[in-house]
This record gives C-alpha cells, sequence and structure tokens, in this order.
C-alpha cells in the first residue's frame, strides 16, 4: 500500500473501484517529468570501485541498483545538458541514443542512471492494476461473509452471480459507513471532507506534502476529478494553488466547501433521501 493520506468526498456512497484507488494513491504517471527528476537509482558496474570510467562497463554487465545520493545527482545534473533530454516516457530508440552519447562522455559518472523503459512502465502499470483488484476482490470476501454490503446504481443490494470481481470493481457501490469500517480494519488513516469528523483533522489535511500531491495529480486530471479525488470544491483548490502558504498560514477554520452549491461530484442518494424529498413536495 502508498503511503499518503486518504481523502473521500462527503457523500452517501462510493465506487468500489474508488475506495480501492484511494487506498492505493496515484497510478503510475507519465508524460511529467524531465531531466534529473527522472533518475531515482542508479545500477553500479562490476567494477565499480575503479575511478576512472571504463567504456566497456556496458558490455561487462550491471549489478546492484541503488538510490541516488546527493552528490550523485549534482555530478548528473552537470553532465546532462550535453546529452539528449531524458523525459520518463521514452522510447527504447530514445534511451539507446541517450545511453550511446552518455558512454561517450569523458566527464560521466562511474555508473549508469536507472532510466525507466516502456516495459518498466508496462510492469509498474500491470502491477497497480492488480494491487486494486486485489483490494476489490478482498472486499467482495468480506461482502459474502456478510461483514459488508454492495449496491448497484439503484441501490439494490447486489448477490450471487452480480459480485463477479470484474464487475463489482467497476460497478458496485459502498456505502460511506462500510467504506469506513472497511479503511478501520486495515489501519489506515482518513478524512471525509465537510463532514463533522473530519473538521478536527483540518490542520493534517493543508500541509506542504498534501498541496503538491494535489498538484502533480491535477497535471494529468480535470479540475473537477481532482477536487472530487482530494474532497474540495474546485474553488478552494484553485484557492489554494493560488494562494500556496505554508502549512502554518492556511485558514484551517475556512470552509473547505461551499455548502450553498451543489457538489460537484455525482453524489448517490440513500432511498431514504429520495423518499423524504418526495414526501416534502
Amino acid at each position: 500500500m502508498s503511503n499518503h493520506h486518504i481523502y473521500l468526498p462527503d457523500q452517501s456512497h462510493y465506487r468500489l473501484e474508488e475506495i480501492a484507488k484511494s487506498i492505493e494513491g496515484f497510478p503510475p504517471q507519465v508524460g511529467i517529468k524531465k531531466g534529473i527528476d527522472c533518475v531515482g537509482r542508479k545500477y553500479l558496474p562490476k567494477n565499480f570501485w575503479l575511478k576512472k570510467p571504463d567504456s566497456s562497463y556496458r558490455l561487462k554487465g550491471l549489478v546492484g541498483s541503488v538510490p541516488l545520493t546527493d552528490a550523485d545527482r549534482i555530478e548528473l545534473s552537470r553532465l546532462l545538458p550535453q546529452l539528449p533530454e531524458i523525459t520518463d516516457n521514452m522510447s527504447d530508440t530514445e534511451i539507446d541514443k541517450f545511453f550511446d552519447e552518455y558512454y561517450k562522455s569523458e566527464n560521466r559518472p562511474n555508473w549508469e542512471p536507472d532510466i525507466k523503459t516502456p516495459s518498466d512502465r508496462y510492469k509498474a502499470q500491470r502491477d497497480y492494476d492488480e494491487r486494486i483488484t486485489k483490494h476489490c476482490e478482498n472486499f467482495i470476501l468480506k461482502v459474502h461473509s456478510g461483514h459488508f454490503h454492495l449496491f448497484d446504481s439503484d441501490l439494490n443490494a447486489l448477490r450471487g452471480a452480480s459480485l463477479h470481481p470484474y464487475f463489482a470493481q467497476k460497478n458496485a457501490l459502498v456505502s460511506r459507513e462500510d467504506a469506513s469500517k472497511y479503511l478501520k480494519q486495515l489501519e489506515l488513516d482518513f478524512i471525509i471532507s465537510n463532514s463533522k469528523k473530519s473538521r478536527g483533522k483540518s490542520e493534517r489535511y493543508w500541509t506542504t506534502e498534501n498541496v503538491n500531491e494535489m498538484r502533480e495529480y491535477r497535471k494529468n486530471s480535470t479540475a473537477k476529478e481532482t477536487a472530487a479525488y482530494f474532497g474540495v470544491s474546485v474553488t478552494r483548490m484553485n484557492q489554494v494553488f493560488k494562494d500556496n502558504p505554508r502549512p502554518e498560514e492556511f485558514n484551517h477554520d475556512a470552509p473547505i466547501q461551499n455548502k450553498n452549491k451543489k457538489p460537484t461530484t455525482n453524489i448517490i442518494t440513500s432511498p431514504f433521501e429520495i423518499w423524504n424529498k418526495q414526501t416534502n413536495k
């Protein structure tokens, strides 16, 4: 499981897949990073203790993969302007071209930067999808054992064949009560925005780390999708992006959402709420 804060919008039901993704965090993203930001690790050659670069390193093979140190990042950053640009979405041909120039350089380090190939990115996405499916399957098992319930779009309880993992993952709805219980069973800390329970934890929401998370998510998502994922209004999200204050400067008493406006997410009302509205017409 990914180490991050979990935010759920204030609504009565959530899609099962939405709960699983809130647990795992962001899916692997590409097309965002460039240059040194694409390199987090390095490979060491078998004779990595040699001080001078050896042009035959690649032929001799590489051993191990270790994180870059601050000194490594500085050393590589100085060299990168002389080489083809690195991105996080490079093809095999582009990677080969980069390393052809990298190994021609007399100033290169005596190690090789770890650049993710298309097959690496495919594996990362596949692993992420498998973890999402596993969370959904675990929840469905608890439904079968009677601990939780799943519903269709009309809020009819799902049973039998309708609990097939693929169908349930994409279409089944989880009540907020069951979602909360499930996350507590996993000992995960979560926030339901705009709820009485979440207001006491609002200080944790507005941190530099979480604002940066929201910025990264926004790069590959619409404003409404990003706001819904983090449980805030689009207006509040834009305000945070514009002001960009330090955590201690946030006004924790400011409303996260305008209660006079309809929510931007597709909130599914309960049968009681529907009946109550019809009765009061």
